[in-house]
């Protein structure tokens, strides 16, 4: 969606899916996800939620946590109605095929460096991608006991994007080795 980054439209969909909540909560929940692909610094979510409510994408009041003062975002009807418009077709070509991938990104350079290290690159990312896969099922089994069918779904696609991944290096990983390369 032309002039909104995804983070401001994730951010937007995290406030309207948690109803009221506090930028601290939003942190949370990009902090904790299976998929740590935005940021959840406090220097990127408070100032990014200030802009959306200056931009009438949110509304804030006033709350109290003990002792500490706070403000509640939510989603105001300008701002429902841009992730409504967000989440309609077309889909932007980029959200269909541009999946970035560090991994694989390295992959185009591995040559630089000397067999053992590239070896040791891809072993380590490979048991790094395998100890998520509890995590993720975890994440998707407590979707499925919320009864929160979207949020499952959208969990069992993470899953589904890692078991491809792990494939794929592990079949880099084979090839290289076959050949001498790793």
């Amino acid at each position: 969606m032309a002039g909104r980054s995804d983070l401001e439209l994730v951010v937007l969909g995290v406030v309207w899916k948690m109803g009221p909540c506090t930028p601290y909560a939003i942190r949370r929940e990009f902090l904790t996800s299976p998929t740590p692909h935005f940021s959840g610094s406090a220097g990127a979510i408070y100032p990014l939620v200030r802009r959306l409510e200056r931009d009438g994408l949110l509304s804030s009041e006033a709350a109290q946590h003990g002792r500490r003062r706070s403000r509640l975002y939510r989603t105001t009807s300008k701002g429902t109605a841009v992730l409504k418009r967000w989440l309609r077709p077309p889909v932007p070509l980029k959200d269909i095929v541009g999946t970035y991938d560090p991994i694989r990104v390295r992959i185009y350079f591995l040559k630089a460096s000397p067999p053992a290290q590239r070896r040791a690159l891809l072993d380590e990312s490979l048991a790094e991608m395998k100890r998520r896969i509890p995590l993720l099922e975890a994440d998707e089994r407590r979707y499925v006991e919320s009864g929160d069918e979207f949020s499952r779904l959208a969990s069992h696609g993470i899953q589904k994007s890692l078991d491809a991944r792990i494939a794929w290096l592990e079949e880099v990983r084979r090839k290289l080795i076959s050949r001498g390369l790793a």
